[in-house]
């Protein structure tokens, strides 16, 4: 009662907000979204590979059909894995490697010189955005959050709720930055 503003940048949660409040709640986007990627380059590392990869990105729960299908999709088209991960398995593989100790500049560099990102993170499907990448989010325990942003986004065939994958065509980011920069603009004006 003692908030003047209230705002989340789940959708979803805007309807739940506002059933213990007599005030309006609104819907901005999370605060990465808020930056450009002019913003985030100047803390991005250098590229982490050579040759062509996908990033596979577990922070919170680990998915064994993700990994899976990540490891399906590279052998298919010849990538190499990059994987940044919460449980790392120790691999003995060119072409799959893992980075234990990886910080936020080897989390950035992962993404924006990926050729795909497969994940179940909110933030990893966010900054995929961001640097305009093809990207694949499957589920996690808590999943809400990153189905909620891919269909914000016009996204939703690239969220796998159930983990069956179904390779999609590229996104068509001309749409979806049409999107982005008007809820940007958005919460912008809602924040100040």
């Amino acid at each position: 009662k003692s908030l003047d503003f209230i705002s989340c940048r789940e959708s979803y949660a805007k309807d739940i907000l506002e059933k213990y409040t007599d005030k309006k709640v609104t819907h901005v986007l999370d605060p990465v979204m808020l930056l450009d990627e002019s913003n985030f380059n100047k803390i991005t590392g250098p590229k982490l590979s050579k040759e062509k990869y996908i990033l596979l990105y577990l922070p919170v729960n680990d998915n064994k059909k993700l990994r899976k299908q990540a490891k399906e999709f590279a052998q298919k088209y010849n990538y190499k894995i990059i994987e940044i991960s919460t449980k790392l398995i120790k691999r003995k593989s060119k072409m799959h490697i893992t980075l234990p100790d990886a910080g936020i500049e080897e989390f950035l560099s992962g993404i924006k010189y990926a050729d795909y990102v497969f994940t179940n993170s909110l933030h990893a499907v966010c900054f995929s955005i961001i640097f305009k990448k093809q990207f694949y989010a499957f589920s996690r325990k808590y999943a809400g959050k990153v189905k909620d942003v891919c269909e914000i986004f016009g996204l939703s065939k690239r969220f796998f709720p159930t983990d069956e994958f179904v390779e999609q065509k590229d996104i068509d980011y001309e749409k979806v930055y049409k999107k982005y920069y008007k809820l940007k603009e958005k919460s912008e004006k809602y924040i100040l």
